[in-house]
């Protein structure tokens, strides 16, 4: 599912920006200095023509909250879609990782689901979610734990950190750095009508 995300999100990225080079080029364009040394065929705007009334233009111009909002617009606009822009190229993160053993390769979804499966069998946990990622020679698995009611954090903590030791088993020579949030589910009791 992520790699199918990932080419979409990629697609689109460049689309928008081919369309937007090629829609500066044509208002570029459209200036007489740099119209006339475009080749003949170049679409360009009439002799005369604008895109928008300067009177208009001027009296936004004349606002006092104007210059500001177009600058903190365009200024977020850009961060936005940089971050955006290198979330997408910097998504390769490595799925599988090779092991000292001969032929020796660990799958980060399998060992993910794994992880997942055995907290989620733990005693008082509700329900789960785990995420491994790996940098380097390190292992980050964050794990996300809802208890049943009445459920202490205590009571899971030392099954807790055997899954974790099993995982630094399975990823050696990698090393596993865990991360645990515990939340609680609610005492709410279903209401009839």
């Amino acid at each position: 599912m992520e790699q199918p995300r990932q080419a979409v999100n990629r697609i689109t990225l460049g689309v928008v920006g081919v369309a937007l080079a090629l829609g500066g080029v044509l208002l570029a364009g459209t200036a007489s200095s740099v119209g006339s040394g475009l080749p003949d065929g170049w679409p360009t705007a009439p002799e005369g023509s604008t895109l928008a009334d300067r009177a208009f233009l001027a009296d936004l111009r004349t606002s006092g909250w104007w210059t500001p909002a177009v600058i903190a617009t365009t200024v977020v606009l850009t961060l936005l879609l940089a971050r955006w822009f290198l979330g997408q190229c910097g998504s390769t993160r490595p799925r599988r990782l090779r092991l000292p053993a001969p032929g020796g390769v660990l799958h980060l979804d399998a060992l993910n689901d794994v992880l997942a499966e055995r907290t989620a069998s733990l005693a008082g946990v509700a329900r789960c979610r785990v995420l491994v990622r790996a940098r380097g020679t390190r292992l980050y698995v964050h794990t996300h734990i809802w208890l049943h009611p009445g459920t202490a954090p205590v009571a899971v903590q030392d099954a807790l950190s055997a899954v974790l030791t099993e995982a630094r088993d399975a990823a050696l020579p990698y090393s596993v750095v865990g991360r645990t949030r515990i939340s609680a589910t609610s005492h709410k009791i279903a209401h009839i009508r």
